[in-house]
């Protein structure tokens, strides 16, 4: 059964999708001109569409008002030159229901949902069936396709027969943002199972992007201040010189293998890089949820320095 996809999901949701970060004052309050910045800053490297306000976005620190505003806010200033994906996902489905309609009414174009964690990481056939009928019903309560963030950080995540199950069974399932252990194995392995306009994008696993390109998933979704680079290896991956982008792309691995330890600390660490490009005011957080001491402090310094070099490297090749 080949599902039924709009043309936004055949023609235009390829590339990078960042993550947009939520940028505070000093009074943690959103600091909107920075937020104009960043969303312009991301605008001007050629992404592919943007995915608020997702976990990175520090979602949980935020109100309805705030969520709603802060959607409204980027399809605003995006118009109708790129897909916005909103992060539906919320504490209930009729929340699900309701952010996504919400969102829709806001100008998004498309909306991304994770199934609740006490329906996760389990393999009972019961629980299989819960999880199909909570994505059913939201499917046909909402006014827009929708993606499935299949994401665990402990184990493999959904089932591939349950996905492949939605896919074939929810007519505006657009596909996945695979998210868990094994990612890559699990693009091929749905790939192999459902029709060629699915959807596949990665996020976590970004520092496997080369085999992810490599297995044909169609998009990334990293955070905003590395889009420069990440847009340049994509380009050179897809002009067809691999070699380049594999070498661009290990590049970056210091600077992922320190982000990545912890989601908390790539959150709190990436506001810091916007910070020093001056593109976001300050890197203010509103959880303490990642401690800097000394020593994290200098290596995320380091890195900030590094990755500053690669993007004047890559500008005066450019030139």
């Amino acid at each position: 059964m080949e599902n039924i996809i709009s043309d936004l999901a055949k023609n235009k949701l390829k590339g990078i999708i960042p993550v947009v970060q939520i940028p505070f004052d000093e009074y943690l309050k959103i600091d909107w001109k920075s937020l104009e910045n960043l969303i312009n800053y991301t605008l001007e490297n050629e992404v592919s569409g943007m995915l608020i306000p997702a976990f990175a976005s520090e979602r949980e620190s935020l109100s309805k008002k705030e969520v709603t505003d802060l959607v409204s806010f980027t399809c605003k200033i995006v118009g109708s030159n790129l897909p916005v994906i909103g992060c539906a996902t919320d504490s209930t489905l009729e929340k699900c229901i309701f952010n996504a309609n919400s969102f829709f009414d806001n100008g998004v174009n498309l909306n991304l949902i994770s199934a609740p964690i006490k329906l996760r990481n389990t393999k009972n056939k019961n629980n299989d069936d819960a999880v199909f009928e909570y994505f059913e019903y939201f499917s046909k309560n909402i006014k827009t396709d929708f993606i499935i963030q299949d994401i665990s950080f402990i184990d493999n995540g959904m089932e591939i027969n349950l996905l492949e199950k939605l896919y074939n069974n929810i007519p505006n399932l657009m596909g996945y943002k695979i998210e868990t252990k094994n990612a890559n194995k699990k693009y091929t392995l749905i790939k192999d199972l459902v029709d060629k306009n699915c959807f596949l994008a990665g996020g976590w696993s970004v520092t496997q992007l080369i085999e992810g390109l490599d297995r044909g998933i169609d998009a990334i979704i990293p955070e905003c201040s590395m889009v420069k680079i990440y847009n340049r290896i994509l380009k050179t991956y897809n002009s067809g010189n691999r070699d380049l982008a594999l070498k661009k792309f290990q590049e970056l691995i210091p600077i992922l293998n320190f982000s990545n330890q912890d989601i908390y600390l790539s959150i709190s660490f990436f506001k810091k890089l916007l910070k020093n490009k001056k593109i976001i005011k300050t890197d203010k957080c509103r959880q303490d949820f990642w401690e800097w001491d000394k020593y994290n402090s200098k290596i995320a310094e380091e890195l900030i320095d590094y990755y500053l070099q690669l993007e004047k490297n890559q500008n005066d090749e450019i030139l």
